[in-house]
């Protein structure tokens, strides 16, 4: 996972980049603090995207909501970023590193499932994808 510097990104906007050695590449790039509407197929379905940032780069909430075949999904994804020492649960804590806290909520039946994971933060795009 790649996160832009501020100096890369927008005034105002997050941009990550989600590497795959697989897949392509996603792209999130959203502005901050403003509600950003996507539509998806099939059938148009409305996909709503909030992300806001407390803590000048360091902290990172993306709220989204869209309809499924199993009701409307709710999904959290906080990122924050994680200075060695600082987390005993993280497997290298050595360096610094990206934890993610994912939280998915089915809002009909309100049953929820939260995985938490972390990568390592690379600035620059690795030259097997230039």
């Amino acid at each position: 996972m790649t996160v832009e510097s501020q100096e890369d990104a927008p005034q105002g906007r997050v941009k990550i980049v989600k590497r795959s050695r697989v897949n392509a590449d996603l792209v999130v790039d959203v502005p901050l603090g403003q509600e950003q509407i996507e539509y998806l197929p099939p059938g148009d379905r409305e996909k709503k995207i909030l992300a806001i940032s407390d803590n000048d780069g360091k902290h990172l909430k993306i709220t989204s909501s869209l309809h499924t075949m199993n009701g409307l999904a709710l999904v959290v994804d906080e990122k924050q970023l994680v200075q060695p020492g600082e987390d005993p649960n993280a497997a290298n804590n050595s360096s610094s590193m990206i934890q993610q806290t994912l939280t998915i909520t089915n809002h009909q039946t309100g049953q929820s499932h939260t995985t938490t994971r972390y990568f390592v933060p690379y600035d620059k795009t690795p030259p097997h994808l230039e």
